[in-house]
């Protein structure tokens, strides 16, 4: 069998998921239009659709690591800046594919694909984190991956039906997500403060 990207079995297969759906009958329907061999997806995927949906998710994180590093100004950008930065790099390379991805969230919403589904946005929050440079390894670590997993989901959600220009509307709402995220983290490390200060002078 002729060396494949997975890169392109990824897009052929989005293509037809709007039409057939999270299953393997989107497989099917791509190496049809792409005048593959039966079972291709199957020899490079071979743990079906959730294997398909990691190396999706593994393709996007490249994308997204692509597009940061044509950007000479990143490294010097406010932290804000470059969470927003890296959500917009992540919908710049699903746009295309817009469709299969709102199905693909009402497939992680089964009940039986809830675990998949988080693990999966906890990564994506993960790669977003550590592409900002955030090197934390104390409860900052989870807290912030929670939170950027929260604000990636309902920006998402809110581009799913955003027909503005060039997604203004969707580029306005992580805007103002992401300062309400940061506001509420300074809060959040504001009482911690304040408590272990409190011990502080207890034990003192």
């Amino acid at each position: 069998m002729e060396e494949l990207s997975k890169e392109m079995l990824i897009n052929a297969a989005l293509r037809q998921v709007p039409f057939e759906g999270w299953t393997k009958r989107a497989f099917e329907k791509a190496e049809e239009a792409e005048g593959l061999q039966p079972a291709t997806y199957a020899a490079y995927f071979p743990g079906g659709i959730q294997d398909f949906i990691r190396a999706m998710h593994q393709w996007v994180d490249g994308e997204m690591q692509r597009k940061i590093a044509a950007q000479p100004d990143f490294e010097t950008a406010k932290i804000r800046e470059k969470i927003y930065r890296c959500v917009m790099a992540r919908i710049e390379t699903l746009t295309p594919h817009r469709e299969a991805i709102r199905r693909l969230t009402g497939h992680q919403l089964l009940p039986w694909n809830k675990p998949l589904g988080l693990r999966d946005l906890g990564n994506a929050a993960d790669a977003m984190w550590k592409l900002a440079g955030d090197r934390s390894v104390d409860y900052n670590f989870y807290t912030k991956r929670i939170l950027l997993s929260g604000v990636y989901a309902t920006t998402l959600n809110h581009w799913f039906d955003d027909m503005s220009d060039g997604f203004e509307s969707t580029k306005t709402f992580l805007s103002a997500r992401i300062e309400n995220v940061l506001k509420f983290g300074k809060f959040m490390n504001d009482i911690r403060g304040g408590i272990k200060e409190k011990f502080a002078k207890k034990a003192a």
